[in-house]
């Protein structure tokens, strides 16, 4: 039915995610092998593989949700960007990685400059404490909230960030999302967000928000966002342009060697 992806992310996407978007969508339709169910009451590894062969259906779902305009269905570079304006975060050239790294940096340094600064200090503490049991260091990201920006956070910021901030919507939203959304920080991200309480964090951006369908495509984003699978850098050989600039100087050299060799 909705065969064409139209966005690459939707299809990298691990599956055991999916259940967790279609639950921060409300999506629950339903299936009619081996008779009309909804997926919601299928066995976990049926859910799974249902969810894993209908990545079409969550992506359109997501774009219906984030349309919400008769007639008119936005791509999810679309969403992401519009979700991005509203919260005052600049058009970032189409790039959905890039806006939804945005969303994040902007989510958490409002959160932090609307708790104490004790508060404040003890969520950066406790994540960096967090990171470092799993090897990484986190110092630099958790400066002060005027510091921080997208360009600054690596692949693990963004999910630490984003999970803190998901798991804060989960508990006010009541998504009911479990921690295998988290998954390998899910006790760490407890630890983090335990002190404040869960329902303080990123509250106030659900209230600006407004409308019931940003509450939704909100906690979908930074979940996509937090497993998205970071770009791998593009070989040599299959940058065109590089490699092409680089064979023509060989061969220049080539020939300079060639001609003062001559005698």
């Amino acid at each position: 039915m909705y065969e064409i992806i139209l966005d690459p992310v939707f299809r990298v996407l691990p599956s055991e995610v999916l259940p967790d978007l279609a639950k921060c969508l409300s999506y629950d339709p339903w299936t009619s092998e081996p008779r009309p169910r909804l997926v919601r009451s299928l066995p976990e590894e049926e859910r799974l593989r249902w969810f894993d062969t209908h990545r079409g259906e969550i992506e359109h779902e997501f774009c219906q949700v984030g349309s919400w305009t008769f007639g008119e269905t936005k791509t999810y570079a679309e969403i992401v960007q519009n979700l991005g304006n509203k919260l005052g975060i600049k058009r970032l050239n189409g790039n959905s990685a890039a806006t939804e790294r945005a969303i994040i940096a902007k989510m958490w340094n409002e959160t932090l400059a609307r708790l104490t600064p004790e508060q404040a200090e003890d969520l950066k503490s406790r994540a960096a404490n967090v990171a470092a049991e799993h090897g990484k260091n986190f110092g630099g990201e958790l400066t002060t909230a005027a510091a921080m920006s997208a360009a600054q956070l690596s692949g693990f910021g963004v999910y630490m960030l984003g999970s803190t901030l998901l798991g804060g919507l989960n508990s006010a939203l009541g998504l009911g999302l479990g921690f295998g959304a988290f998954t390998s920080l899910s006790s760490g991200i407890a630890t983090v967000i335990g002190p404040i309480g869960w329902a303080c964090l990123g509250l106030f951006t659900i209230f600006r928000l407004g409308s019931p369908n940003y509450k939704k495509i909100l906690p979908a984003v930074i979940l996509i966002a937090i497993n998205r699978p970071e770009d791998k850098p593009t070989p040599f050989w299959k940058r065109k342009r590089t490699f092409m600039v680089a064979f023509i100087a060989a061969l220049f050299l080539l020939l300079v060697k060639a001609c003062s060799s001559m005698p």
